[in-house]
């Protein structure tokens, strides 16, 4: 059996924007912080919770506590509810994401897990944005990890004990962003890419070997999940 695991901003759905927007208006209404460009660019783990630390630790000179981040979490996921009602293209899918996964669910060599730096809520509702219902599969979350290699790892560790499968034969990480594929490197896992332009080309020379840009040609996408290789370092 083999194992793919899937990120959500910009791999499964195409929320990095409305997740910008929102993280963004929730850090300064709920902490008075209203520039968080420079943390966002220098956090060494691009997840909610590793951004949320790397900010009070630029801001506050210490780390979050729970106490600071539950109201961020609810004012957060408060706002990506609104901002679904405004106008749902907000939340639109990766152009094929639901067939895919509905179709990877449905092969008997394939089975599937999460891995995204959001926060379960956030990833819960853009998910079902889709309709792709994040509870059908094992995961892990920015809850989990800051690093991204922690929450892939958990990600992994759960699909072992949902799926009672001891060893995968493979397990390929499909992801949209340059820390995706330095996690897989770092991991030593197969890699698939899902971008396009110029961000395809940041994949690339960062030693991505499979990119597509959507999920139109399944097919396609499929016969990359199988052929993957690691990232060249």
């Amino acid at each position: 059996m083999k194992l793919a695991i899937l990120d959500i901003d910009g791999t499964l759905t195409n929320t990095s924007h409305v997740d910008t927007i929102c993280f963004t208006r929730a850090v300064a209404e709920t902490h008075g912080i209203t520039e968080i460009g420079a943390s966002w660019a220098n956090c060494p783990h691009v997840s909610d919770s590793g951004v949320t630390h790397q900010i009070f630790l630029d801001h506050f000179k210490r780390e979050p506590t729970d106490a600071d981040v539950s109201p961020l979490k609810t004012r957060f996921f408060e706002l990506l509810h609104e901002h679904r009602e405004l106008d749902p293209a907000y939340f639109a899918e990766i152009p094929g994401a639901q067939r895919m996964v509905t179709q990877l669910a449905q092969q008997e060599d394939w089975v599937i897990t999460i891995a995204t730096g959001c926060w379960h809520g956030s990833a819960k509702l853009k998910l079902a944005a889709a309709g792709i219902d994040v509870d059908r599969f094992p995961g892990g979350f920015a809850e989990d990890a800051r690093p991204r290699e922690g929450i892939v790892q958990t990600a992994i560790d759960r699909a072992r004990n949902h799926y009672g499968i001891g060893q995968f034969a493979k397990i390929v990480s499909v992801g949209d962003g340059l820390w995706d594929v330095r996690t897989a490197a770092n991991l030593g896992l197969p890699f698939v890419g899902i971008a396009h332009g110029e961000r395809a080309q940041t994949l690339r020379a960062a030693g991505a070997r499979h990119i597509v840009g959507d999920y139109h040609n399944l097919d396609g996408f499929f016969d990359f999940l199988n052929a993957a290789e690691m990232p060249r370092k």
